[in-house]
């Protein structure tokens, strides 16, 4: 049955809010712009109603609360999107102000305070915690069962990461009202926790129940992950402008390349495996489609090529997106005033995240670049710089898990490239402030950073020990900690060091990496990981330009990167003196 909103004299706001819910839940083709829109209209006085009969008691006008709630889920149903959800916010606190009685408003406010948080929009943690809590208690004293209820309570587990108590609620929550979002959550959950098939059937569901809710792109995602998960890999795209180009691949150093770039002929096409190549080597069995999608070409960006790698994306289980550098763009005399990715591989990349599909971003590239839009949006990115002719093979079998992945970087990566410097063993102070034009960016905060790199497994740091918190003159530092490997896979972690030399007479870097181990340890293994530092290690260059140990207090980190707040339990810290 079509829906058919007409204008009727003397319909209310409230009866078009609900017969549009009705119809939305009864899968009428209703858009969910059009859904945002009506609710507007009915709120300003236009009033609109559905020609379909509306079942159960009638309905009351609704109270100011109601309204100002009303009008922010229409903000939410124009789309998730960072400006509704700032928009809504306030008209929801300002609904509790007026009505501590209306759920909805209290649900609302919850709901968008956690969005805004996890997509970094609004909010620190605590803080949100206050108020996700507040409205979990407000709402169980209004409706202790409600779906509003166990919704806000799901929320107030999933900000706090405890996993085993949001699968309890969850399920108790679909068995309670049978909602898409209870569907939606409890498939997160399971996916989380490995059930792949029981998420496959959790999204499934939660899809059938609401085919257009702002969130359904999200549901469309985890399924899609969930398939990849369980080994039901059928479709992939691989698309980009170097997924399918051996010079790219090959990089500046090669025949047709380099200082003769176009004048000596290039290594025969045959001779090199490309992605592409070593996807469909690998997956002979699934439907390997290819798009270019643009150019990585400044003055022939090629963005007309985009709708076509949009479409090859959208019938895919994964998109396999390969950005990166062009030959035209490294080597010597070829400097470049940005670190942005070349031609039109940006809009691109936008172009495919909009589509919903998971993104794994591989790129072959011989420097860093600026890319925190990535960062932010791509489900995985794999790192190959110039891979060389097997290149293609080494990717495949990378992603597809026939090996852990365990390299680490040896350089960082900036947000932009005026935010250069972003190393990491800057002098302490310097470079502190940040930028007005880079929010949420603290001073030299890089969005990779030097010694990161991540695998198919994890890792935990505990039990560090100094053998002594001081040392005489010439001794050594030893110490000690222990290693676990976690995760499922086998793999080589690397154990890094860094010494912090806390008050010194000349300027000084705030730390410096001194020691590093790469640990081999297989699932479920652990080991005792022992370094010894020696002591002319804790020199530094002083006024005179001599090397030597100051008396005084150090700070020893071991962490897996030089980043420490990044990889939270994974970064130890002891303090030691020299005498």
């Amino acid at each position: 049955m079509r829906l058919n909103l007409a204008l009727v004299d003397g319909a209310s706001g409230a009866q078009c809010w609900a017969d549009i819910f009705v119809a939305e839940r009864q899968g009428l083709p209703l858009a969910l712009g059009e859904f945002a829109v009506q609710v507007e209209r009915a709120l300003q006085g236009e009033l609109y109603r559905a020609a379909v009969r509306r079942p159960g008691p009638a309905l009351q006008p609704p109270s100011d609360a109601e309204g100002l709630a009303m009008r922010a889920y229409a903000l939410w149903y124009r789309g998730c999107r960072r400006e509704h959800v700032l928009e809504a916010l306030p008209l929801l606190q300002q609904a509790v102000a007026r009505d501590a009685d209306c759920a909805r408003a209290w649900a609302g406010l919850a709901f968008m305070r956690g969005v805004a948080w996890a997509q970094g929009w609004a909010g620190v943690l605590p803080q949100v915690l206050a108020q996700v809590d507040e409205a979990v208690a407000q709402l169980d004293r209004l409706d202790r069962d409600g779906h509003y209820t166990d919704q806000s309570k799901f929320l107030a587990l999933f900000l706090r990461g405890q996993e085993q108590a949001m699968r309890v609620q969850a399920e108790a929550w679909c068995e309670r009202h049978a909602r898409p979002t209870a569907f939606g959550s409890l498939g997160a959950v399971q996916l989380m926790q490995g059930e792949f098939d029981a998420a496959v059937a959790s999204l499934q569901r939660a899809l059938r129940l609401s085919p257009r809710d702002p969130i359904r792109a999200d549901w469309q995602h985890r399924l899609a992950m969930a398939h990849l998960a369980a080994g039901r890999l059928q479709r992939v795209a691989v698309v980009g402008p170097n997924a399918d180009d051996d010079l790219e691949q090959l990089g500046d150093w090669s025949l047709g390349a380099g200082q003769g770039q176009g004048t000596m002929q290039k290594h025969a096409r045959a001779s090199t495996s490309t992605v592409l190549d070593g996807l469909r080597a690998a997956l002979p069995s699934a439907q390997v489609t290819h798009a270019r999608g643009c150019n990585a070409d400044c003055k022939d960006p090629g963005a007309d090529r985009i709708p076509a790698a949009v479409r090859a994306a959208e019938g895919a289980d994964v998109c396999v997106l390969v950005l990166g550098d062009a030959i035209a763009y490294v080597g010597e005399g070829k400097s470049t005033a940005t670190l942005d990715l070349p031609g039109a591989q940006r809009q691109l990349f936008d172009a495919i995240a909009a589509t919903g599909v998971p993104i794994v971003v591989v790129l072959l590239c011989s420097k860093p670049l600026a890319i925190p839009y990535i960062e932010r949006r791509a489900d995985a990115i794999l790192l190959a710089h110039n891979p060389g002719m097997a290149g293609g093979t080494a990717i495949a079998e990378a992603l597809l898990g026939a090996f852990n992945p365990s390299g680490r970087l040896t350089i960082s990566w900036p947000h932009h490239v005026g935010q250069q410097p972003v190393r990491y063993d800057q002098f302490a102070g310097a470079h502190f402030w940040g930028y007005p034009d880079l929010p949420g960016v603290e001073g030299a905060t890089p969005v990779f950073c030097f010694g990161e790199g991540l695998s198919y497994t994890t890792f935990r740091y505990e039990a560090l020990r100094l053998q002594a918190r001081t040392l005489a003159t010439g001794e050594a530092l030893r110490f000690a900690l222990r290693v676990s490997n976690t995760g499922e896979r086998a793999d080589i972690e690397t154990v890094q060091v860094y010494v912090r030399d806390i008050h010194t007479s000349v300027s000084w870097p705030a730390k410096r990496l001194k020691a590093w181990k790469r640990v081999e340890l297989a699932s479920g293994a652990a080991t005792e990981v022992a370094f010894e530092l020696p002591y002319q290690d804790l020199a530094l260059c002083d006024a005179e330009g001599n090397w030597v140990v100051e008396p005084g207090e150090f700070e020893l980190i071991v962490a897996c990167s030089s980043h420490e707040p990044r990889w939270g339990g994974n970064c130890l810290k002891a303090k030691f003196s020299v005498a």
